[in-house]
């Protein structure tokens, strides 16, 4: 039982060597990592009632964005992101107004749509870009160091 133990582990080694399943990394370790961005899916919150101006803001102590569109003669239009990604401490969104198709029947009210957006308790910069206008902004949380990139 013991020789079978040991006749199937020294197989495996083999098989693990020959395939390139054991391979050793020569990489230099004193390269620095260079961080990825990854797409994340942020809780989002849609709305027709956020009254005011049209733009991007950041709202409940920094912990959310939200985009408003301002007011809208018709219901049918919203705030879609289109992009999210996170990198460290820098959180992306792209977005785009989606409206309603042309003849689509739709209630005659006006309406102020808005999207709200949870944003990661790390986040330190924020992109904002508006995909139909090309329109970005940019904010900081009130805690990230800009030179060091720390929060």
């Amino acid at each position: 039982m013991m020789n079978r133990f040991w006749a199937s582990s020294a197989l495996i080694a083999v098989l693990a060597a020959t395939t390139g399943c054991a391979t050793t990394s020569t990489s230099d370790v004193s390269a620095a990592p260079v961080e990825q961005p990854q797409a994340v899916r942020l809780v989002q919150e849609s709305e027709l009632r956020c009254y005011g101006k049209a733009g991007v803001y950041i709202q409940d102590e920094e912990s959310r964005v939200r985009i408003a569109l301002g007011r809208r003669p018709t219901a049918g239009y919203n705030v879609m992101v289109t992009e999210s990604t996170v990198t460290g401490a820098s959180v992306t969104l792209h977005f785009r107004e989606a409206a309603p198709e042309p003849g689509m029947m739709v209630p005659q009210v006006l309406t102020y749509p808005c999207l709200r957006v949870s944003l990661p308790d790390t986040w330190g910069h924020l992109h904002v870009v508006d995909d139909s206008s090309g329109q970005e902004w940019d904010f900081y949380h009130s805690g990230y160091n800009r030179v060091s990139g720390d929060s």
